[in-house]
């Protein structure tokens, strides 16, 4: 793959930026991370009960396993919308509903509902090479299913598995190292490292820690050790501010960025300066794709667009984080704009004309 090399931050102005992306993805995260998670209504995520907070873990690594390379707004809708219609029994017992011939039906009309008579517009086939989208859901569903059947088989449950996992300043690494490597959910992951089981280890180590308060004296530690998922709009963002110096894209389609190529670089930025200031590589990450999958679009960013009219309709049209970025901010800029380099060539999904 091709990479340029461009002049980068000095290193208070990384400094400056990670503390606002910290800063920022804390604030997001807050009021958003019911909403991203997608909880059903009929699950009470903020319980102390153990078989309620069971069944919470149960439809996360659901929804997890389903979102890969998929619609993500319209994958979480799908999943929350599965739950709320089959009930509760759907999480004890996934693999008795999936062998009833109505509830299969039924999950197809709810599929379709949100991804097309085919599909297409929860998986697209060209992203899955020909591969039918309705395939896929259905093989995940079947996984997951089958991962909590053996569980049950076994007598046990998911959580008194992290609880055995979660239990020093070490457990972040541990959890997801289990969640990739676990013989029957494994199978859902796409590639070594998936941005999915990163983003449901923080998951989890946000509600254990944040809303379930287990393991009281780690929780601070823990959030500290939270990962980084860099998708394309964090990769996106930390190229475009100049926080990379070394930029890799794709060879076909410039410039689009190689955001897995450059995972470790990022964590790396992140992780010198994250942890002599006790920042949140989640929050960091989390704000960076907000940002990118809103203000800093991917070819008419804020920081190019010089009416204030226009400035205010794209941030109205990005829900919900473009409206939420502009509380922090109190003003229609970009929070990063004082200190970003503004290397606006560079995209993640589409190229600019």
């Amino acid at each position: 793959m091709p990479t340029e090399w461009q002049e980068s931050l000095s290193q208070k102005e990384k400094e400056k930026i990670l503390k606002i992306l910290n800063s920022l993805g804390k604030f997001l995260w807050e009021q958003l991370w019911h909403e991203d998670m997608a909880i059903p209504r009929n699950l009470n995520v903020t319980t102390k009960d153990r078989m309620e907070q069971e069944l919470i873990l149960r439809y996360l690594f659901m929804r997890v396993a389903l979102n890969q390379q998929g619609d993500s707004i319209k994958i979480r809708r799908f999943a929350k919308e599965l739950v709320e219609d089959l009930g509760r029994e759907f999480l004890i017992s996934p693999l008795d509903f999936l062998s009833n011939p109505e509830v299969y039906d039924k999950i197809l009309l709810i599929a379709r509902k949100y991804g097309g008579e085919k599909g297409s517009e929860l998986y697209s086939p060209g992203r899955l090479r020909g591969i039918k989208p309705f395939y896929i859901l259905m093989s995940r569903l079947s996984l997951f299913a089958l991962f909590i059947h053996i569980l049950k088989h076994q007598k046990a449950s998911l959580i008194e598995l992290l609880e055995k996992i979660i239990k020093d300043e070490e457990a972040v690494l541990r959890l997801n190292d289990w969640i990739m490597n676990e013989k029957y959910i494994s199978l859902t992951w796409v590639g070594k490292d998936p941005k999915a089981s990163r983003m449901l280890t923080n998951w989890i180590i946000f509600l254990w820690t944040k809303k379930w308060n287990k393991s009281p004296s780690l929780g601070s530690s823990l959030m500290r050790k939270t990962l980084m998922i860099v998708d394309g709009h964090v990769g996106k963002v930390f190229a475009r501010t100049g926080l990379l110096e070394k930029v890799t894209y794709e060879s076909n389609r410039p410039y689009i960025i190689e955001a897995s190529k450059m995972r470790s670089s990022i964590e790396k930025i992140v992780n010198n300066i994250a942890a002599n200031k006790n920042y949140v590589p989640f929050y960091i990450d989390y704000a960076a794709f907000t940002l990118g999958m809103s203000i800093c679009d991917e070819v008419n960013p804020l920081c190019e667009i010089d009416s204030s009219t226009e400035r205010k309709k794209l941030i109205n049209e990005k829900q919900p984080y473009g409206p939420i970025i502009k509380e922090y901010t109190r003003r229609l800029v970009c929070p990063l704009e004082e200190y970003c380099k503004k290397y606006t060539l560079w995209t993640a999904y589409r190229q600019k004309k």
